[in-house]
């Protein structure tokens, strides 16, 4: 797979690649490997990949053992051609599916996809904020920027309600770096791979994330004034002390576990 592969496979479907879907095709067998050796290891009952596009990772991926092997492909070019080859295809934009709906809900279930970078912080927002997770790991491409921000430590310039809410949810790693070269059209940017395995005892949900989001719109200001905001009502200065942080902290400053802290802080004052 390279390449004059993938030219060739679009000059077959006669298509080519979409800068509105964010269509940066793989042309690495390095990374695809990786990918792929992952899921063959995770072993899942069932798999979903969003964008397959012309089938770097798909053409491996349809080859494992497992229940059921789902695809999510916007393009109905793409689409059509593996509905052709009797895949299982949900002809939907991946941020607005239903993730949360028990009727497509599968457990033991492996999600991989490069994704399209516009979709990628979005998408991980959502997933580590479902009230019931069902997914139990992920191997995503991301932006590196982007990947930076959802493995950064408090403190850090990256840091933000996107590393809170993810690393609430999951164990994640690094899995493998992967330059311009690695695609088809070159973007400008590197981007690298991340593994997410679902923690025992992991939190999230959609409440949670709406607490983070706000409490971060003013990074830069004492946290207590965003949380005034959130609620009127709450002592803070008592909850913040309580949890033995200063009434000066920043939200920047919280690590994860302690964001779970101070949201069900909130909670248990029935706010």
């Amino acid at each position: 797979m390279n390449k004059e592969w993938l030219v060739a496979r679009l000059e077959e479907l006669k298509v080519s690649p979409k800068r509105s879907l964010g269509q940066n095709f793989l042309v690495s067998n390095h990374v695809v490997e990786k990918i792929v050796e992952m899921a063959r290891k995770i072993a899942a009952e069932n798999l979903i990949e969003i964008g397959p596009g012309v089938g770097a990772l798909t053409d491996h991926l349809k080859q494992l053992p497992t229940k059921s092997f789902r695809l999510i492909e916007l393009d109905e070019v793409f689409a059509a051609h593996w509905k052709s080859q009797n895949l299982n295809v949900i002809e939907e934009d991946a941020l607005r599916l239903s993730w949360s709906d028990p009727e497509f809900q599968r457990p033991r279930t492996h999600l991989v996809s490069n994704l399209p970078y516009q979709i990628s912080a979005p998408l991980v927002m959502e997933l580590s904020s479902l009230d019931r997770p069902w997914i139990s790991s992920m191997t995503l491409m991301f932006q590196r920027e982007v990947a930076d921000r959802i493995t950064a430590a408090p403190r850090s310039k990256a840091y933000g309600s996107l590393s809170v809410l993810a690393q609430n949810r999951w164990k994640i790693k690094k899995l493998v770096d992967a330059g311009p070269a690695c695609f088809h059209p070159r973007p400008k940017v590197t981007s690298r791979v991340l593994h997410f395995e679902l923690l025992d005892g992991g939190f999230g949900s959609n409440e949670f994330l709406k607490f983070v989001r706000l409490a971060f719109q003013n990074r830069r200001k004492f946290l207590i004034k965003s949380l005034k905001g959130l609620s009127s009502q709450m002592d803070w200065e008592k909850a913040l002390t309580d949890l033995k942080f200063s009434t000066q902290v920043r939200a920047e400053e919280l690590a994860p576990k302690e964001w779970r802290n101070l949201f069900e802080e909130l909670r248990r004052h029935g706010h």
